[in-house]
C-alpha cells in the first residue's frame, strides 16, 4: 500500500500595523467611539487590510467593547484614512470580507452585511484602482456577483434565491 502525503495549507490573516499605526487608528476612530471603547482598539481589531506600495489603503476594523463579554462590535470600513461606513453590529459574522477579485473590467474587494434586525443583505465594494467605495441597496437575499462596472456604477449577478439575473445600481459612499 502506498502512503500519500497530504499537505494542508492554512492562510492566516495578519495585520501589518504597528503601535504607532494603532495610535493613528485610535485617533481616527475617536470621533465615533467613547473612551472605554477606544481602549479596546488593537491590532486584533483589524479584520481585513489591503496594502498598496507599503501603505494601508483599505481596512475593515471591528472594535469590541472589551469591558463587556459577548457584546456587539463597532465596525468601520476605512478607505485611505477616511471612514466610509460605521455601524454597531450585534454579531461578528454580520459584516464580513468576501474576497478581492480581478475581472476584465475592474479590480475590487467587497464585503457582505447581513442585518439580523431587518433580515436583509447589503454589499459594499471598494474599487482597488481608484479607491472609491460603493454600496448596494438592501436586498432580500444573497446574489452571486458576475461582474462589476464602476464606470457605470452597476453590478451584474444572479439571485441565489430566485436564480434570476440581477442588475443593481451602486451608490457612491
Amino acid at each position: 500500500m502506498k502512503s500519500k502525503l497530504i499537505l494542508s495549507v492554512f492562510f492566516f490573516v495578519t495585520t501589518n500595523i504597528n503601535a504607532q499605526e494603532v495610535q493613528s487608528l485610535k485617533s481616527l476612530l475617536s470621533d465615533y467611539l467613547i473612551d472605554s471603547w477606544l481602549e479596546c482598539v488593537s491590532t486584533e481589531c483589524v479584520d481585513y487590510q489591503y496594502n498598496s506600495n507599503d501603505t494601508t489603503k483599505v481596512m475593515l476594523v471591528k472594535v469590541p467593547d472589551c469591558n463587556v463579554v459577548e457584546e456587539g462590535k463597532a465596525i468601520f470600513l476605512i478607505v485611505e484614512d477616511h471612514i466610509k461606513h460605521f455601524e454597531e453590529i450585534e454579531f461578528d459574522q454580520n459584516f464580513i470580507h468576501i474576497e478581492e477579485r480581478q475581472t476584465s473590467n475592474s479590480f475590487y474587494t467587497y464585503f457582505f452585511h447581513y442585518s439580523s434586525i431587518r433580515g436583509d443583505i447589503k454589499y459594499y465594494f471598494i474599487d482597488l484602482t481608484s479607491y472609491k467605495s460603493y454600496e448596494t441597496v438592501w436586498l432580500d437575499g444573497k446574489i452571486k456577483i458576475d461582474d462589476v462596472n464602476f464606470n457605470q456604477k452597476r453590478i451584474f449577478g444572479k439571485s441565489e434565491r430566485t436564480k434570476t439575473d440581477i442588475e443593481l445600481e451602486l451608490k457612491l459612499l
